[in-house]
């Protein structure tokens, strides 16, 4: 007789719930804390609950280009940055 595993739905849901909201809190602080100064901004200023305010919700985007123009740069003549992801 074969033994057969079964995970309770339950079990899964709570896993899964866990796991988004560590994705969640690291995400947050990744952008708190990891914008060049006079870049970024404190998120807490639109979410004030902070990750976990109801209207705080994340966004996955897999870019296949970026451009990047500094002011500065156009100011001073030179070319934007373009990166593109490698062809599969």
């Amino acid at each position: 007789m074969a033994v057969q595993r079964v995970a309770s739905f339950s079990a899964i849901r709570r896993d899964f719930e866990e796991i988004v909201a560590d994705v969640v809190q690291a995400v947050w602080e990744l952008y708190r804390q990891g914008s060049p100064q006079g870049v970024g901004y404190d998120p807490r200023a639109y979410w004030r609950q902070g990750p976990d305010d109801p209207g705080y919700h994340l966004l996955r985007m897999d870019p296949w280009r970026i451009q990047v123009l500094r002011g500065r740069d156009l100011a001073g003549g030179r070319p934007s940055r373009i990166w593109a992801a490698p062809s599969t």
